[in-house]
């Protein structure tokens, strides 16, 4: 079906991320794929007991979406997403995963999904308390960004607690729901570390130490991790850039 279309799905919720104003946002799922509903039109009673983790329940609503994430919507389409509750229950394990390859995330979106054995190469921590956290994870091929969003996951929950103590090199188990945005990411809902891994640099780039004995106007290679955008024109971006050992000022690098 196209974006705009009224359709009427049926699954079992999985996750809630929220509810304000009479309006849910959740995860559903079945057992062919998953759904995400935004804005779902309930009351705070109906969130508490008709849409209990497990509870199966008819959706109609209108399909859109956004940043490539796939959505049935509620009012912001113009007509509220309704449900009617289902007989029957069920909690859907994860589906484990081996690669980050963007195509296999975003054919699982929604899903219930794990990791094993991804390796951490920067964290970005929240600027205030309670905050979405998102940390960069690679499997020695891919690098993706994952998320601990505070609203499905508040700063309450262990898996928040543990995302706050994550630092490059660590080796970490990961569960969650796959979202989308632009490419796939992962709404983390449970973290473990395992480890520690030697994050090791490219041939032919240089050490920290060896950037900062050249002299000023030599060419430099350097390799690290984005940490900040500062901004982006003509083509041009200020970042700011940081390793184990220290940290780089890009200033106006070349890009679209």
């Amino acid at each position: 079906s196209a974006d705009g279309e009224e359709l009427t799905i049926a699954g079992y919720v999985q996750a809630k991320q929220s509810w304000w104003s009479n309006k849910a946002t959740v995860y559903l799922q079945d057992e062919n794929g998953g759904y995400f509903l935004y804005e779902l039109g309930c009351t705070e009673e109906q969130y508490n007991t008709d849409l209990a983790i497990g509870n199966h329940i008819k959706v109609t609503g209108i399909k859109g979406s956004w940043a490539g994430m796939v959505e049935i919507l509620g009012q912001e389409s113009g007509a509220e997403a309704t449900y009617v509750p289902l007989s029957g229950t069920k909690v859907y394990e994860a589906k484990a995963q081996t690669s980050l390859d963007d195509e296999t995330l975003i054919a699982l979106s929604t899903q219930k999904v794990s990791f094993t054995n991804l390796t951490v190469v920067s964290v970005s921590l929240p600027e205030s308390d309670g905050k979405d956290i998102y940390f960069d994870v690679t499997d020695g091929k891919s690098i993706k960004t994952f998320a601990v969003e505070s609203y499905l996951t508040d700063k309450n929950t262990d898996v928040y607690k543990t995302a706050l103590t994550l630092k490059a090199g660590d080796v970490i188990n990961c569960e969650g729901f796959m979202y989308v945005y632009y490419a796939g990411q992962l709404h983390t809902t449970s973290l473990s570390k395992t480890g520690t891994n030697v994050l090791t640099k490219s041939e032919g780039t240089m050490t920290y130490e060896e950037y900062v004995a050249a002299e000023i106007d030599d060419e430099v290679v350097i390799e690290g991790f984005v940490q900040g955008k500062q901004a982006w024109w003509s083509n041009k971006a200020t970042v700011y850039l940081q390793d184990e050992n220290g940290a780089y000022f890009l200033y106006e690098l070349t890009c679209t």
